[in-house]
């Protein structure tokens, strides 16, 4: 009975601090860290709910170029899990002659459990594509599964990544 008291309580107090965490402050910060990679969240609108921050129609800027446009964006912090899930990101008009310009879903998350790894996942017009990045080898690691469309016109593009035998395509690059 003393044990379940005790774990309760550290559930409260984990509870409490996700809570009353300043979330619109954490994130101005993260957008001033961005900052430093030339990287500009601008234009967006922010709520704060209890335990996740929204964001809609924000636009992305990389050195001064509005690369994306995401209609959607929510930030779950858990402590143990946290996750960012973002829904109808526009690629820059630019990006058409390279990849698809339309993500449907794209979820990004990190366990506390497993601190070196960050999953990610989408979907879109370019298929389902599913990865991770390994922060201590720094390598990220993507698997598509390409749709037709992708398959039809971005022949070069999957060129570059390696074909598996049973139709996915792999992407490797460490940074």
């Amino acid at each position: 009975m003393k044990f379940l008291k005790i774990v309760l309580l550290v559930c409260f107090f984990i509870a409490a601090v996700v809570l009353f965490l300043p979330k619109k402050n954490l994130y101005y910060f993260a957008e001033e860290e961005l900052a430093k990679f030339k990287t500009v969240i601008a234009h967006e609108q922010v709520n704060e709910g209890l335990f996740s921050l929204n964001l809609k129609h924000a636009d992305v800027y990389v050195e001064g170029i509005r690369v994306a446009k995401v209609m959607e964006a929510s930030l779950a912090v858990y402590i143990v899990h946290n996750a960012l899930e973002a829904h109808r990101i526009r690629l820059s008009g630019m990006a058409k002659n390279f990849l698809p310009t339309r993500i449907e879903t794209l979820k990004v998350s990190y366990d506390l459990w497993d601190p070196f790894e960050i999953r990610l996942m989408a979907k879109g017009e370019f298929g389902e594509a599913e990865g991770n990045y390994l922060l201590k080898t720094r390598k990220l690691t993507v698997v598509l599964h390409p749709s037709k469309m992708m398959r039809n016109s971005y022949k070069n593009l999957l060129r570059q990544m390696k074909k598996k035998k049973n139709g996915e395509y792999a992407y490797e690059q460490r940074f």
